[in-house]
């Protein structure tokens, strides 16, 4: 799995969550960002995230769509 660069663009702090756009992305559209969770950050605390931060991760598919696993900051 290789490492990928993106944005953080959305964060819900209370349940845990948010979504990065990746850098590769042409068109910002909702459709592009990749769903991560609390426990996929691997050197940060969540409540430390913010939006506008450059992001590194690996990305799996699940049944719902992509999601960022690894989230380094």
């Amino acid at each position: 799995m290789e490492k990928k660069s993106g944005t953080i663009v959305f964060i819900h702090q209370y349940k845990g969550y948010g979504y990065i756009l990746p850098d590769v992305c042409c068109y910002k559209d909702k459709h592009d960002y990749i769903f991560f969770h609390a426990n996929g950050l691997s050197n940060t605390t969540f409540n430390k995230l913010r939006e506008g931060v450059i992001c590194y991760y690996m990305e799996i598919s699940t049944d719902k769509g992509k999601r960022a696993i690894g989230v380094i900051v």
